[in-house]
Parts: structure tokens; sequence; C-alpha cells
């Protein structure tokens, strides 16, 4: 089985250690961004889990199908970090 990668892009390599140290700070950039993200999507689903809304249907299963089969584990993931009790 082939792995998904998302998005697709081109690889290089590294040049130099410089350019290793910016792509790390990159990455550390985009994982506060994530988590400040996750935070606040946790808080949202919470306040909407609040409300009754006894016929009304939410379309949030297929969210991350663009990911593949790893769009749905973070989809679940996603929801048992706001609900962990449910």
């Amino acid at each position: 089985m082939i792995a998904v990668t998302f998005p697709e892009v081109e690889e290089r390599l590294v040049t130099d250690q410089h350019e290793l140290e910016d792509l790390y700070q990159a990455l550390a950039d985009i994982d506060e961004e994530i988590l400040r993200a996750v935070r606040r999507r946790s808080q949202l689903s919470r306040q909407i889990s609040d409300v009754p809304h006894p016929h009304v249907s939410f379309p949030h299963r297929d969210r991350f199908g663009a990911l593949g089969s790893d769009g749905h584990v973070l989809g679940r993931l996603l929801h048992r970090l706001a609900h962990p009790h449910s």
C-alpha cells in the first residue's frame, strides 16, 4: 500500500545546516498554529454539543477525506479531544 503524501510536493535535498534549522523552525511554527486551531475547534465543538439539536445533522465524517484513511482517523481524534468522555 502506498502512503498518501498530502499535499504532494517536490522533494529536494537540504543543502546546509542553516536551511535545516529554518525548516525545523517552520515546522515548530506550524505545530503551534495547529495546537491553537485544535484548541479553538474543541471549544466550538463543545459549544455545539451543548445546544439541543434533535433533528439536525452535522456533516463532519468526511471533512478530512482528502487525507485518505488517515483523514478519518484525524476526524475521530479531533472528536475525542473535544469530547473525551463520549
